[in-house]
């Protein structure tokens, strides 16, 4: 489970620049990685074609998803998925994006975190600690 941080602006001019098709793989990305926090092993194709065709029910799925692998791994995170269905339906999926980008980048960190350790095993030192 390798989640890419993306710089949130640079996504939005590349969709816009590229009248939309950087968005479609941006959707494919954010789709990916949301479901993989849950199951590495889902391809989360449900997902991708919801974001795409039903974006308000693509991203409510795939924000489910990314809350329940998030508390099943004990990382903090806030199930906004009435707030992704609502900016869905009144047309606000730019929002949706930048939304659940941001939840990936936070969560990015914390999901490494947990990583470090595996049972009961230290795999690797976390960023922030320093050397004694």
């Amino acid at each position: 489970m390798a989640i890419k941080q993306r710089n949130i602006v640079v996504c939005i001019l590349l969709q816009f620049v590229t009248c939309g098709i950087y968005g479609i793989y941006w959707v494919i990305m954010l789709a990916k990685d949301a479901v993989s926090v849950k199951d590495p092993a889902d391809n989360a194709i449900l997902e991708i074609v919801l974001m795409l065709f039903l974006p308000f029910l693509g991203f409510f799925l795939a924000e489910k998803k990314l809350a329940e692998g998030c508390a099943a791994k004990g990382i903090a995170h806030e199930d906004r998925s009435i707030i992704y269905l609502i900016l869905g339906l009144v047309g606000l999926t730019i929002v949706n994006y930048c939304m659940m980008q941001n939840d990936l980048n936070i969560g990015t960190s914390e999901i490494i975190s947990t990583l470090v350790y595996k049972n009961g095993k230290v795999m690797g030192k976390p960023r922030d600690e320093k050397e004694a």
